[in-house]
């Protein structure tokens, strides 16, 4: 068994995606990132690979890892792969194996992933689907969404863009003015995940975007580090790397 890596998003698809798609739901977040590289490639730097036993990692431009669950054996080869790195993101259950590839390590965030409960907006108004003509305030929209959240390194085409190639933004209108968007991930293997939502009524947004999600999907995703969710699973962002 050994690690085999690739700069071509395709190729990692061709190769790693079946077992990526056996379990959508542990691995949306990889699933997700590959097909919007995949619609919009991007020449910076990115490595992805995938364990011959089973098992893989995506490093999309400007962010950090994420790794599937692995076999025990594939970790350590994996870390002389990546060493040195900043930050990775690994499934909960896979935390100690990550601490004992990168020692210096510690865990940064936790975040729970969950099933979407159907809501009933709170306001008045009326949901419907996005559309290339309304491309210029959801870009206003991306711009303060990044401001109030600068460390996310989400680029404008996979917030904007891309959900658009699909129907996966959902605005809120009151008296035919859009107030708020949410965004949806495409579906794949039955699954989707609801997010970024922004505006003056973005509850009703995400509510209205869930209910759309779930004509499209069997499963409804969100991601959230809200304690008071009943987690399918947790995800943990490890790091930053320190020399000690």
């Amino acid at each position: 068994m050994a690690w085999r890596t690739t700069t071509d998003i395709r190729e990692f698809l061709d190769a790693a995606g079946g077992f990526l798609r056996a379990r959508p739901v542990d691995n949306t977040m990889l699933l997700t990132e590959a097909a919007y590289l995949e619609a919009f490639p991007d020449a910076r730097d990115q490595l992805h690979g995938w364990w011959t036993g089973g098992g893989a990692f995506l490093q999309a431009p400007g962010h950090a890892p994420i790794v599937s669950l692995l076999p025990d054996e594939a970790w350590e080869p994996l870390a002389e792969l990546l060493p040195g790195i900043p930050q990775l993101g690994v499934d909960a259950r896979s935390v100690p194996r990550a601490r004992s590839a990168w020692p210096g390590l510690t865990e940064r965030l936790r975040i729970a992933v969950c099933r979407a409960r159907p809501q009933k907006p709170v306001v008045g108004g009326r949901a419907r689907t996005a559309t290339t003509d309304d491309r210029d305030l959801l870009v206003s929209w991306y711009h303060e969404l990044m401001a109030a959240n600068p460390g996310d390194p989400s680029d404008l085409a996979y917030v904007v863009d891309f959900p658009l190639t699909y129907g996966g933004l959902t605005l809120w209108e009151v008296d035919g003015v859009p107030t708020a968007m949410a965004g949806r991930t495409p579906v794949i293997g039955g699954v989707t995940r609801v997010g970024a939502s922004h505006g003056v009524h973005s509850e009703a947004a995400f509510a209205a975007a869930c209910a759309e999600a779930a004509t499209h999907a069997d499963e409804v995703l969100v991601l959230t580090t809200d304690e008071d969710c009943e987690p399918l699973f947790e995800r943990v962002r490890l790091g930053p790397w320190t020399n000690q």
